[in-house]
């Protein structure tokens, strides 16, 4: 029962930052991707606005879901 419940403890603890590794790698690429957006001109000027603003919408949401935990 002991070792059970370590195991999920530890589990419990690792879980969110595995996932929030993931989140920032995959924000990572994104930026990187609309970059090349840009340099290609396959985005617009307004395209791009557009993303950079949900961009800075989602960086905000996840600042304050860290200041809630």
């Amino acid at each position: 029962m002991k070792r059970t419940t370590m195991i999920l403890t530890a589990a419990m603890l690792i879980a969110p930052a595995a996932f929030a590794a993931r989140v920032d790698r995959r924000q990572v690429h994104q930026q990187e991707r609309i970059a090349q957006g840009v340099k290609t001109g396959t985005l617009t000027p307004g395209e791009t606005a557009k993303i950079e603003t949900q961009e800075t919408k989602l960086q905000r949401e996840k600042r304050d879901m860290r200041e809630d935990n």
